[in-house]
């Protein structure tokens, strides 16, 4: 379908690529597309001047469409067809935006962005707009964008409210906004420590947590074991004849085997599924042997790595001992099969998982209310890389750069 351009290839969010990435992946995007097809990219304008600076022959002669401030006649025009709650009057900041169109009230609400905000705030919060004039309050843009960005938890767990402005009677919320804020705070600290825009939850753990965490569990939790199991022969020696006994050293060295080995599968069962993108269960059957035979393969390594040199160095130490007694092979044999069986079973079992863990072989289908959401609607349209929105306006067609 692409060769018959049937396609046409969407790159949403070029600059979101890393630095180090980008220029490599635009090459591989013009390799891949040739000069012949189709393709819209979207991507901050610093972000586009940098990459096409001293290559990207394609970009250079793709047409450009830039967003254009949104003129003062289109603010008034669009926060005029609001249905206000009482006390929110517009009519100063309309004045001040005709009178001053360079102001930091219309310069602050000349982004899209802005714009949406302000509707959204005045609109579920009431209040009154007229206090962005304050010059001593908002002597920039930057201070309006603030205090507008401000208000916006406040404003989005506030109840809904009829063209009155009197809020609609609804259940009460399962969160408010105070409530919500530490944890928002803390996810966008978290967004900015890592130079992230998208939140990949399945990370929190691996990042937040102490490298120490896992030895710690696995450790802790072997000692706990091997303690519990000492103990338990040691109680049920105490109510044993002296025949039947459990001799200390046996009791030690099997439940240091139990401990250690649950140390070892929780240290390697954390790290391992530590960061692993989630994803659904798939039952394609394309593929089938070569997803079981590497999940067997693993599984089986998972045993036999740490087994083999254990039987390995048992196996000489009874040699230069006391020998290759029928009782001492007979033991012997017992544990490697015990070996055996667990990395037979550890096998089967990540060859279900890997099976199970085959991509999807078709999509759901997708429509365009559920792919937009809820949104508002001023002229044109725009998305702003880091707020992770869509927002709108006008649109000119510019030459490239």
């Amino acid at each position: 379908m692409l060769d018959h351009r049937l396609l046409m290839p969407v790159l949403d969010g070029l600059d979101e690529i890393p630095e180090s990435a980008r220029r490599g992946a635009v090459r591989a995007l013009n390799h891949a597309i040739g000069a012949d097809h189709p393709i819209v990219v979207t991507c901050r304008t610093a972000e586009y001047a940098d990459v096409i600076t001293d290559g990207a022959p394609t970009l250079h002669r793709a047409p450009v469409v830039q967003i254009v401030p949104v003129p003062a006649a289109d603010v008034i025009g669009y926060l005029s067809q609001v249905d206000w709650p009482d006390g929110t009057a517009w009519e100063a900041v309309y004045a001040d935006v005709r009178a001053q169109p360079q102001g930091p009230v219309a310069s602050a609400l000349s982004t899209p962005l802005m714009l949406a905000l302000a509707r959204m705030v005045y609109q579920r919060l009431g209040g009154d707009p007229g206090d962005l004039l304050d010059a001593t309050r908002f002597d920039c843009r930057h201070a309006v964008e603030d205090h507008l960005t401000d208000r916006v938890i406040d404003a989005a767990y506030a109840p809904d409210r009829l063209p009155s402005g009197n809020p609609v009677h609804q259940t009460p919320a399962r969160w408010t906004a105070r409530q919500a804020r530490p944890w928002l705070t803390f996810l966008a600290i978290y967004l900015h420590r890592y130079r992230e825009r998208d939140l990949a939850w399945w990370r929190l753990s691996q990042r937040l947590l102490s490298p120490w965490v896992a030895p710690g569990i696995g450790i802790g939790g072997g000692i706990a074991l091997m303690s519990g199991i000492s103990a338990g022969i040691a109680a049920a020696n105490t109510n044993a004849n002296t025949e039947d006994a459990i001799p200390l050293d046996e009791a030690l060295t099997v439940a240091a085997a139990v401990g250690g080995t649950f140390t070892i599968f929780a240290i390697v069962i954390w790290y391992a599924g530590a960061g692993r993108a989630p994803g659904r269960l798939s039952f394609a059957i394309r593929g089938s042997l070569g997803r079981l035979r590497r999940g067997f393969a693993t599984g089986a390594a998972l045993i036999a790595v740490p087994a083999v040199p254990v039987l390995l160095v048992a196996a000489g130490a009874i040699q230069v001992s006391d020998g290759w007694s029928f009782t001492v092979i007979q033991t012997y044999i017992e544990a490697l099969a015990a070996v055996t069986a667990l990395a037979v079973v550890v096998a089967v079992a990540l060859a279900v998982h890997n099976w199970l863990d085959a991509p999807p072989t078709s999509a759901a289908q997708a429509s365009p209310r559920a792919s937009c959401g809820r949104t508002v609607d001023p002229p044109g349209w725009r998305r702003r890389s880091g707020e992770r929105s869509w927002l709108f306006s006008r649109l000119r067609r510019s030459p490239p750069p």
